[in-house]
């Protein structure tokens, strides 16, 4: 679904108003923390850490399954681990 919203959002405003709103949904339900958590800092982008984005977004997912012919569950499966690689080594660094 996500893929024809892509695709069709460029050349239609309602469909590209549909892709900002899932966008912005499941941008608010994966990053979400409590203001003031010790989470909310963990999580945040540094330099040792890039934007969770990059890991659970739609580019790096579609570009493993498109370009480097990986199966879905693979790319998925991959980019949890590098997100869980980068957290972890992000806060054995403080």
């Amino acid at each position: 679904m996500i893929r024809l919203l892509l695709t069709t959002a460029p050349h239609d405003s309602d469909v590209a108003e549909q892709l900002k709103t899932a966008t912005d949904a499941y941008r608010a339900r994966s990053f979400r923390s409590p203001k003031n958590s010790p989470s909310s800092a963990r999580y945040a982008p540094t330099s040792t850490c890039p934007p969770r984005w990059f890991y659970f977004g739609y580019s790096s997912y579609f570009t493993l399954h498109d370009d480097n012919h990986w199966s879905y569950q693979r790319a998925e499966r991959w980019l949890a681990d590098q997100a869980c690689r980068t957290l972890l080594a992000a806060a054995a660094k403080k």
